[in-house]
């Protein structure tokens, strides 16, 4: 019997212009065309519209792209925890079930209109030399006068295929062909909000301040991202869109209109103060979902494991804010009586209360007096400590989550990183918070003595005690791993790879000897499609890319691996120089172990709910 990784390889929706694979172990992705048509935009939008009016147990998400349509799926939904069979062929077989009593293209060529999807939209640029660094150039290759590519810019109406890259970042076809223009062989270190490139076959606009490859010829006033809006972007997959092209001065005068600004709040009750920060500390919860088509990243806890156990441990919703502290150096002065608890890497955490210093465990619920401080060292192991506070940490949602993503201003405290003196406020203490309280509660130590709970009860990420140690993090095969050299396949789970400084949120980038370097056997160019936390991406250097929490919704680099969702608490633990070693395993064993650990937390948290 065929597994799903082997029938993915082999079987194809309908005909062999689709075919549907998985995404790493929570998602998966239905292609239908080799090229970038307007043919296969229009198929694209008709499917999601299909499937829209078709609804699939357990997608909680679509992400279109340019040939490709991505589902992403929740794993720990109750109905996919009862399922004799795995997420992924539960999914598979509803769509094949959809697509076969209703197909979306049929043999005689009818399909569901486009031309009601989307809006039409026209955008004011200015061409004007000053925001339009990459025009002449540009002009002068192709014999035209700046006007003339001007005009021809102007002229045409552009579908907006997908947004990626950054928040809202469109990518519009129906670029005239004299106008096409490949990227820029060195990336400028900073693009403006606004900026209107060209990038190949297509043109785009910059959201948001970045770095970017693209071809500046223009810049719009308007602003393409607003986190404060519903939805957040100005544009979105299937709208039209006209440019206009108006003076320097209209630009300035249209660029000095104020944006609306959220007026700031004061915590109603503030718990704890910053002292210290450490590398950084940032305040995340479980991820914001159903913004990837917007560009928007899923963020939350990088080890959402650690955070999610932190919350149970205090008597929180598992879902609840947390502080994500990296190694460094934290503190903070608690503001009021309070249940906290520790988890992740181990940072020798102390408390110091009435001048007295007592050490702070992990993994267990600790009540913390008001006025006592929380200190953390660096860590002996690991990355990334994570502390639950009972009631959760009480900021404004940014569509639907409190997580922080520097990038966008998302979530947290204005959408930055934690400074000294901010406080940090929290929900009201809930009937199971002060369950536990009481259940640990002593009137003389600053924390309990009783025993917790067994050391079965939980999972405690792997992290490496060394960098000489490779810690193991099993992947399934990617959509391109089939056109690695034998050389690359074989070297690809036989050899450790090192963790490179430059590693952050967006993700881990990983090193081997440049004679180890992965190659691929094809030179075909891979179509921008989405990615998810855990893809393992191959750059042109042959260094391969962990996609962690911050990723990008978009990737075209070729994809090789997916770390399985049950791994990435280890990844999202690796420090610059640490090791790891791939190991492959199947989509069925991946999903297994993921749900094998979601029921894990179901029982400690009905056990702790019991006291």
């Amino acid at each position: 019997m065929m597994t799903l990784q082997e029938r993915w390889r082999s079987e194809h929706w309908q005909s062999e212009q689709w075919r549907i694979f998985p995404c790493g172990d929570a998602a998966l992705t239905i292609e239908c065309a080799d090229d970038i048509t307007l043919q296969a935009f229009e198929t694209i939008q008709s499917l999601r519209q299909f499937l829209e009016s078709h609804p699939i147990h357990g997608v909680r998400e679509y992400i279109p792209a340019f040939t490709t349509l991505t589902l992403a799926f929740d794993m720990a939904d109750e109905k996919v925890l009862t399922l004799t069979n795995t997420p992924f062929d539960y999914v598979y077989r509803q769509i094949q079930e959809v697509f076969s009593t209703q197909s979306i293209v049929n043999q005689s060529g009818a399909r569901a209109s486009t031309d009601t999807i989307g809006r039409s939209i026209e955008i004011p640029v200015c061409y004007d030399e000053l925001y339009a660094p990459d025009l002449l150039e540009l002009a002068t290759e192709r014999g035209l006068s700046v006007e003339e590519v001007v005009r021809l810019h102007t002229d045409a109406e552009y579908r907006v295929a997908m947004l990626g890259f950054t928040p809202g970042f469109p990518y519009l076809l129906g670029l005239h062909p004299v106008l096409a223009k490949q990227r820029k062989k060195s990336p400028r270190a900073h693009v403006p909000a606004g900026a209107v490139g060209i990038a190949g076959g297509q043109t785009g606009i910059y959201p948001l301040a970045s770095p970017g490859g693209w071809n500046i010829i223009g810049q719009t006033p308007l602003r393409l991202f607003a986190r404060d809006s519903h939805p957040p972007t100005l544009l979105k997959t299937g709208d039209k869109v006209r440019f206009y092209q108006v003076s320097k001065a209209e630009f300035e005068q249209l660029a000095s209109v104020p944006s609306a600004t959220i007026p700031a709040t004061t915590p109603s009750l503030p718990t704890a103060t910053i002292l210290h920060t450490g590398l950084q500390a940032t305040i995340q919860d479980t991820g914001r979902f159903g913004w990837r088509e917007y560009g928007i990243p899923q963020s939350g806890a990088a080890d959402v494991y650690s955070a999610a156990l932190a919350n149970i441990l205090v008597g929180n919703a598992r879902n609840e804010a947390v502080l994500e502290v990296m190694s460094g150096g934290f503190a903070m002065l608690l503001e009021r009586d309070t249940l906290i608890a520790l988890t992740g890497a181990n940072m020798s955490a102390e408390a110091i209360f009435n001048g007295c210093t007592m050490r702070v465990p992990m993994y267990r619920p600790i009540i913390m007096r008001r006025g006592a401080t929380l200190r953390m060292r660096n860590a002996d192991n690991g990355f990334r400590s994570y502390i639950a506070l009972a009631g959760g940490i009480d900021t404004p949602l940014s569509l639907g989550s409190r997580s922080t993503y520097q990038r966008a201003g998302l979530g947290g405290v204005g959408g930055r990183v934690l400074a000294k003196g901010d406080v940090i406020a929290c929900g009201k203490h809930t009937v199971q918070n002060a369950s536990v309280m009481r259940f640990f509660s002593s009137a003389n130590t600053l924390f309990p003595q009783s025993p917790f709970l067994p050391a079965k009860w939980f999972f405690r990420p792997e992290i490496a005690a060394n960098a000489h140690i490779p810690v193991k993090l099993r992947v399934v095969l990617g959509a391109e791993y089939d056109e690695l050299t034998p050389a690359s396949k074989h070297g690809l789970f036989a050899q450790p790879l090192r963790v490179l400084p430059n590693s952050d949120r967006m993700g881990l980038r990983l090193s081997v000897p440049q004679e180890q370097a992965f190659v691929r056997s094809t030179e075909k160019q891979v179509i921008s499609r989405a990615v998810m936390p855990g893809t393992v991406q191959l750059p042109p250097d042959g260094q391969p890319i962990v996609l962690l929490a911050d990723s990008q919704t978009t990737g075209g680099y070729p994809v090789i691996a997916h770390v399985s969702g049950v791994d990435l608490p280890r990844a999202a633990q690796l420090r610059p120089n640490d090791q790891i070693i791939f190991e492959e395993i199947t989509l069925e064993e991946a999903q297994k172990l993921y749900i094998e650990r979601v029921r894990l937390m179901n029982v400690l948290e009905k056990r702790i709910q019991s006291w």
